[in-house]
């Protein structure tokens, strides 16, 4: 069987048939792997890296303002320190810290965390705009651009060979690039690399402590809640019931899957 390897998407590649028709194939790789799966890489993942930016960068927000909170109370005068009565020993100090701010971490574990957070916008700043150039190879492709790339970035005229069989044009078992070759005749190549995803896991990092952002719900755009929760049932007294560990999400995107033909 004569085969040979295709780049495309999010740095993907594909085994595909060269004993077939070149019309054939290039319909294929047209509607399965532009519309169907780089079309939905980037409509998925633009979409968990905004709103993984918007939960970063409230929790990034609520952090900074606790630090803040406990450095204004680290540079106030302990309790009876101005008149010489008994001041609060550390401990006491500590959790009078604690009841105000929210946390019994140290300033040093919550800049840490802070700097963490501050990384992670970097590598999500640089996905966004992997992501935007991404867009503009794909947006307005037509069947009649595909084509594939040699190793120079070169068109082999695949789109242009008709009835006759792929095997003619391309060689077995070598690598070549999805792309399209647009009315002005500039090439675009149809493969692109976005970074990964950063190590930082909000979870993991934050605890019990995350702020969580609602998913595409308009309602509540801009409303940051510590914990996803529900409404009591009717009978029920006032309150609301904590679900947050009904709903847990691990927070890993995964890129879309090929599948040999």
């Amino acid at each position: 069987m004569s085969f040979f390897h295709l780049k495309y998407a999010n740095a993907q590649s594909q085994i595909l048939n060269l004993d077939v028709r070149a019309t054939i194939l290039v319909d294929y790789m047209f509607r399965t792997m532009v519309l169907e799966r780089a079309t939905d890489y980037l409509q998925t993942k633009t979409s968990a890296v905004a709103h993984t930016v918007e939960e970063t960068t409230a929790n990034l927000s609520h952090l900074q303002n606790i630090i803040e909170q406990m450095s204004g109370m680290a540079a106030s005068p302990p309790l009876g320190g101005q008149d010489g009565g008994e001041g609060v020993n550390g401990d006491d100090a500590r959790d009078a810290m604690s009841s105000v701010t929210g946390t019994a971490e140290s300033l040093e574990d919550l800049q840490s965390k802070v700097t963490q957070l501050e990384e992670m916008l970097k590598t999500l700043e640089y996905q966004k705009k992997a992501l935007e150039e991404a867009r503009e190879k794909i947006d307005g492709a037509v069947l009649e651009e595909i084509d594939v790339c040699g190793d120079d970035g070169t068109p082999l005229g695949l789109r242009s060979a008709g009835s006759s069989s792929a095997a003619d044009i391309l060689d077995s078992r070598l690598t070549y690039t999805l792309c399209r070759q647009t009315n002005d005749n500039k090439v675009v190549q149809l493969s692109f690399a976005v970074p990964p995803d950063d190590a930082v896991n909000l979870d993991m990092l934050l605890g019990p402590s995350r702020i969580k952002v609602t998913k595409n719900n308009s309602k509540s755009r801009g409303k940051h809640r510590r914990s996803v929760s529900e409404r009591r049932p009717k009978g029920k007294k006032k309150g609301l019931t904590d679900i947050t560990n009904k709903n847990k999400k691990n927070g890993n995107h995964r890129r879309s899957a090929t599948t040999a033909q």
